[in-house]
């Protein structure tokens, strides 16, 4: 999500880096509050006793962790390998508005002709084999 709302703001005539940041800052709290609520909605489970205590501490654990470390690489990993990546790249809009300007549809409205291709008619079926 980080890198799709940077990439939006890419659209929006945002310099590359500002965006990242940016995305970055706007997505904080929403990745903070569900990554939290999750790794510690698995802390009863890892101090769990009784009865197939041992399988649910293992998942527990497993959930815990599993959770913080996708949460360390949401916030520092994923941002840092797009900037690295995209750098050199334009806005995804760009290659879009490229196209259409390509294909003559850049000025197309709302209120133009609509499309007057027939729907595909459903194949003809076919005799099963006879027997």
């Amino acid at each position: 999500m980080n890198v799709e709302f940077a990439n939006q703001l890419r659209d929006r005539g945002h310099e590359f880096i500002d965006a990242i940041v940016e995305a970055a800052a706007v997505r904080l709290r929403p990745v903070l509050m569900t990554s939290l609520c999750t790794a510690f909605g698995a802390v009863p489970l890892m101090i769990s006793t009784g009865a197939g205590a041992e399988s649910r501490q293992s998942i527990g654990s497993t959930v815990f962790f599993g959770t913080i470390v996708s949460l360390s690489l949401t916030l520092y990993v994923v941002p840092s390998l797009y900037a690295l990546i995209a750098r050199n790249t334009r806005s995804p809009e760009h290659v879009s508005r490229l196209i259409e300007k390509l294909l003559g549809r850049g000025g197309k409205s709302d209120d133009a002709e609509p499309d007057t291709a027939q729907p595909l008619a459903p194949p003809a079926s076919r005799p099963g084999p006879a027997g």
